[in-house]
């Protein structure tokens, strides 16, 4: 069944749920939509499983406080989007991506100091790249306004030879600081599958 944007409460009992199942997602610039909240929850209670592969991409397993939105699948430019999950009631969220081989995608630092040169020009690199550690290796975060309704909180790390990539898309009516906090909850609990 479509989900009619108007979200009346008949289709919230068709859907099955109780509007305290839904959470307010924002869908581009263009106005807001409610959507089916995965079932999140204020713990993090669902295991995300990506298994290795292919080509020997290391998998992962995490612990986040909703369902992703989608199963990992592969991008025409050769990455792997391994999950996209919930991390505030308000919408924000966080996905994780490995983009593929160092030898070809750069290491960390590169990596971001390229992203922010080519997405945000006005931006001095170097003042906003710090380092981090995530999923038990070396790495960095920066954070890089898209537009006056989002920004993102991303780190770039590498594990076995992979550059791999989490970035919190935070809107405007959020915390920013509550969201990269949960972020970081939900990253924390990240094991390697090789």
């Amino acid at each position: 069944m479509r989900l009619n944007p108007s979200c009346r409460r008949s289709d919230n009992r068709q859907m099955g749920g109780e509007r305290k199942d839904w959470v307010y997602v924002p869908r581009g610039l263009g106005g807001w939509r409610w959507r089916r909240a995965y079932r999140f929850s204020s713990m993090l209670e669902h295991e995300h499983v990506v298994p290795p592969g292919p080509d020997g991409m290391p998998g992962e397993r995490l612990l986040a406080p909703s369902r992703s939105f989608y199963a990992p699948r592969m991008t025409s430019d050769s990455c792997r989007e391994d999950l996209r999950v919930l991390i505030t009631p308000a919408g924000s969220t966080l996905g994780v991506v490995c983009f593929g081989r160092v030898s070809d995608r750069g290491d960390p630092l590169s990596s971001a100091r390229y992203t922010l040169t080519r997405v945000s020009p006005f931006l001095e690199p170097e003042a906003v790249i710090e380092p981090a550690t995530v999923a038990g290796e070396a790495g960095v975060r920066y954070r890089q306004p898209l537009n006056v309704y989002r920004c993102l909180i991303e780190w770039k790390f590498a594990h076995a030879g992979w550059l791999y990539g989490a970035g919190a898309l935070v809107y405007k009516n959020d915390d920013e600081g509550k969201a990269e906090g949960r972020a970081r909850d939900v990253l924390s609990t990240w094991q390697w599958l090789d």
